[in-house]
Parts: structure tokens; C-alpha cells; sequence
């Protein structure tokens, strides 16, 4: 492995994934091993995905993975098993149960409830605080520009002042922007989207603005995705009766939900002969047990609600009429009184930092005469090409790019999320 004395390495997003990779370099230099600092770069806060505060989530969610599958998971002996060990002693989920909260017995006893998304928020917060705590920097990055093999990050503070930092490799973490309708989609109180949702519509909101009477409108939610289940299972929370109904539209035949046997689950926690498998079953693993699917617990609540109902239908255009919206006025349109579109997020969205030249060469990756979908076709040809460390190759990006949230098809479907995040950071630091 190539000496990383000295070097530094930025995580664009201060959540699991860089909790996992602060934790893992930290224990490997304590131990006198190789391993870059590791920098944290988060808009607002610490795991400000999970917390509540900022959209995403509400916080009170409950975490769809089993909470041992934490920072480590799935604590593969490293070369050197004392940092394994270490890991697992100080950062796991039960280390944090016992000695940070002294609730271990308790959880254990309760049956090891899914915490929340704040709960995991705390013990993510403290993985951090404990690891990187003075190389945390909040902004967010405006531009990346290679200089040699290395990046010089423009990084925005909250005042739009521009600082430059030099580092020898970033990571690209967090869920992305907002998918966006292939239409203009009308600014009007009664649509949201999948991140906006919960810091406008909390139980207040909803109280005052959705009508609960009998004839009432439908609330509609588009997606099939995690984005969509949270929504409708705390829409679902928010009624007592029958009414308002909730719509969830999808172009596929039903609503879908994630696998969670053995089978299924060691596809995401072991990837060792995931690139032995050809790349049709691989695409078929993960649109089966990964995207477009609610978890078991989020189907189990909404089959036993009367008024969740799924159809079938692709959303071409809305239009505003007075106190409804129209969707596919043009057609047989469906109104409803509240539209959240929630799609879920785009995990391509740091292509737009890069520097020119290195946008040029992914464009270079489609072929000149397709003009459908061209996008979309660029963006498989880039997540094939991840190699083993989750890096994109130094022939499309001359300096070190770690780009997990679109490696799950060349790499392993469990790195994008939270499967196996201990494997996800030995990949990234060389360890594996």
C-alpha cells in the first residue's frame, strides 16, 4: 500500500460513511499505521441528514437497518487485528449502548429496537466528535479543481465567502440533490418534495392546510423509494380516521418492498464475488432489494390502513386549480389537495463540481449519435467504471474521487447506504 503519512482526505457530507472512515484512520494512526487525516465538509451540521432539523427526515423515524450494522459492520478482521478489535471495542453500536448511554441491557431486553434516525444521529455525532472533531469544516464545496494528483476544494461558508483547501483525495458522500420532475412543477403551498416536506409540513401544518373530511381530496405521494415510504408512514401517523386518503403513485404494478432474508442481506453485507456475477443479475439484485422498495416495517404499518391505496400511473404534468392540483391535466387527470413529489435524490450531482476537462471526458463516455436518455446513459457508463476502492479511475479523474453512493453495481449493492460500512472504509483507506 502506498504510504499516506501526511496526506489528507476530505469527506464531502458529515454522516455514517464519514464516521466510518474517521473512526477506521483514527484507530490506524493511534496504532503507528499509515492512514490520512480525514476532514469532514457538512453544510449545516453533523449528521444533519439524520437529526431532523434540516429536512430529510423528521427524526422520529425509525431506522430501517438493524442498528449493529454501525460504523464497523462487518468488522472484517483487518491485516493488523488489534485496530479490529479497537474499532470494535470503542465505535461499535454496542460499545455506545453500554458505555455512552448504559442502556445496553435495556436494549437487549427490549428485544434491540431500531433507534431512530435522531438516536442514530447521537451516536453517529459522537463517532465524529471523538475522531475528527477539530477537522470538521462547515460549508459546502463550490468547486473541485485538480492540481497534479491532488484537489484543491473551493469550500462556500454560510456568508459565500470562498476558502481553498488542499487534499489528496475526497469523498463524495450523502443522498444528493432532489430529483426533479421532467416538467416545471408550479410553486404553490399545496406541493412539496421529498427533503422540503419535513421542515414545512410538521403536525401544525398539517392540522391547519389538509382537509379530513369525507369528501375530501386526496393527499398523492410520488415514489417507491425510502424518500416515499417515510412520507407516507408518518402521513399515515398524523390521521385517526379513514380520510384524507393517500394515494402513492408509481409507474410499476405495486408498491414494492425490500428483502430482508438471508439471502438477500448477505448480497449487501458481503461483496467479495459480487463482480463475478453478470452485470443483468447484478442490476436485478439491487432494483429488486435496494431501489424503489419500502421497508418490511413501513408495509407492515400502511397494508393495515384503509386508506392507503397505490396506482399505477406516470405524472406527464400538473396544473393549479384554485384548491386542488391536477396531475396529467391533459389525459384523465386525478386532483388531489396536497402533492409531494418524492422521487427520491440524485447520487450524480458532484459531477457538476468537477472541473471541465474532467465533465468533458465523462460526456465522451456516450456515444456521439445518442441523443435519448444521453444522460442517464452517461451516468451507467461512469458507475461501471468504480474500481475496487470505490475511486473512479485516474484516466477520467487524474486526482483520487471516492464516489460510494454510485458504486453499488460495479462495487457491491451495500455500499451506497449503511450495509458494510466498516468494508466500505478498508476499502478507502487500502486496507482491504
Amino acid at each position: 500500500m502506498e504510504a499516506q503519512h501526511g496526506k489528507r482526505l476530505l469527506v464531502v457530507g458529515g454522516g455514517p460513511k464519514a464516521a466510518a472512515i474517521a473512526a477506521k484512520s483514527h484507530i490506524l494512526r493511534e496504532q503507528g499505521h499509515d492512514a490520512p487525516e480525514v476532514w469532514v465538509l457538512e453544510r449545516e451540521e453533523i449528521c444533519a441528514n439524520w437529526t431532523g432539523d434540516h429536512g430529510f427526515t423528521n427524526g422520529k423515524a425509525t431506522l430501517g437497518t438493524p442498528p449493529e450494522k454501525d460504523i464497523g459492520f462487518p468488522y472484517m478482521i483487518d491485516k493488523e487485528p488489534k485496530v479490529t478489535q479497537a474499532i470494535f471495542s470503542r465505535f461499535s453500536w454496542g460499545s455506545y449502548k453500554n458505555f455512552e448511554q448504559r442502556t445496553f441491557g435495556e436494549w437487549i431486553d427490549r428485544g434491540r429496537p431500531h433507534p431512530t434516525h435522531e438516536n442514530w444521529a447521537d451516536y453517529i455525532i459522537r463517532v465524529i466528535n471523538q475522531t475528527a472533531e477539530d477537522r470538521v469544516i462547515l460549508g459546502s464545496c463550490d468547486r473541485l479543481e485538480i492540481d497534479g494528483d491532488e484537489w484543491i476544494v473551493h469550500i462556500k461558508d454560510d456568508g459565500d465567502e470562498i476558502r481553498k483547501e488542499r487534499f489528496s483525495g475526497v469523498v463524495i458522500t450523502g443522498p444528493g440533490t432532489r430529483k426533479r420532475p421532467p416538467f416545471d412543477l408550479p410553486a404553490n403551498r399545496m406541493i412539496h418534495y421529498g427533503d422540503d416536506f419535513w421542515r414545512k409540513c410538521d403536525h401544525n401544518y398539517i392540522k391547519q392546510h389538509v382537509n379530513k373530511k369525507k369528501d375530501a381530496l386526496p393527499i398523492i405521494v410520488v415514489g417507491g423509494g425510502e424518500t416515499a415510504a417515510a412520507i407516507v408512514s408518518y402521513l399515515v401517523d398524523q390521521f385517526d380516521a379513514e380520510n384524507p386518503r393517500i394515494y402513492v403513485l408509481t409507474r410499476s404494478g405495486a408498491i414494492f418492498s425490500r428483502g430482508e432474508g438471508y439471502y438477500e442481506n448477505r448480497r449487501f453485507t458481503e461483496a467479495l464475488d459480487w463482480c463475478g456475477l453478470q452485470p443483468s443479475v447484478r442490476r436485478e439484485v439491487i432494483d429488486r432489494a435496494d431501489r424503489g422498495v419500502f421497508s418490511v416495517e413501513v408495509m407492515r404499518k400502511l397494508s393495515l390502513s384503509r386508506r392507503v391505496e397505490h396506482q399505477c400511473l406516470e405524472v406527464k404534468g400538473v396544473r393549479i386549480e384554485e384548491s386542488r392540483v391536477v396531475l396529467n391535466p391533459d389525459e384523465t387527470g386525478l386532483d388531489c389537495q396536497m402533492l409531494i413529489w418524492a422521487l427520491g435524490f440524485d447520487p450524480f450531482w458532484f459531477i457538476k463540481l468537477l472541473p471541465d476537462d474532467v465533465q468533458a471526458r465523462f460526456d465522451k463516455l456516450v456515444r456521439q449519435r445518442v441523443i435519448r436518455n444521453r444522460e442517464a446513459r452517461r451516468n451507467r457508463e461512469i458507475e461501471a467504471l468504480v474500481g475496487h476502492d470505490l475511486s473512479l479511475p485516474k484516466k477520467l479523474v487524474p486526482a483520487k474521487l471516492y464516489v460510494p453512493m454510485i458504486s453499488g453495481f460495479a462495487q457491491g449493492p451495500g455500499f451506497p447506504n449503511l450495509s458494510c460500512l466498516g468494508d466500505l472504509s478498508d476499502r478507502i483507506l487500502g486496507r482491504r
